[in-house]
């Protein structure tokens, strides 16, 4: 599974992800929402 796969999920950057990953920022509400759905 790639960034560019997770991203396209909430509609964010792969970017966004990477920085997500790295702990240098929280994804929004919304955005844990849809990576909850993609991971059921």
């Amino acid at each position: 599974m790639t960034q560019e796969f997770v991203a396209d999920a909430p509609g964010v950057s792969h970017q966004a992800v990477s920085k997500r990953e790295s702990r240098a920022s929280d994804p929004s509400t919304t955005n844990l929402t849809a990576l909850a759905d993609l991971f059921e």
